[in-house]
């Protein structure tokens, strides 16, 4: 199957530890592991709240 990937980081702590870079990895780690195909594409939302509307995200397409 292919898929895109999303990650996000709400608040600049989540920056430290389990930032955007080491979700990325994970997203890959798995794609592979589960024999998956990941797009081109990885969606990123920095700093925004996981409360706001998908339209009111940067990192997703609304159409």
């Amino acid at each position: 199957m292919r898929l895109v990937g999303y990650i996000r980081v709400s608040t600049g702590r989540q920056l430290d530890g389990y930032g955007l870079d080491v979700q990325e990895k994970h997203v890959r780690q798995w794609c592979r592991e589960a024999g998956h195909r990941l797009g081109r594409t990885m969606y990123r939302d920095e700093g925004r709240s996981g409360t706001l509307e998908s339209a009111d995200g940067p990192g997703l397409p609304t159409h």
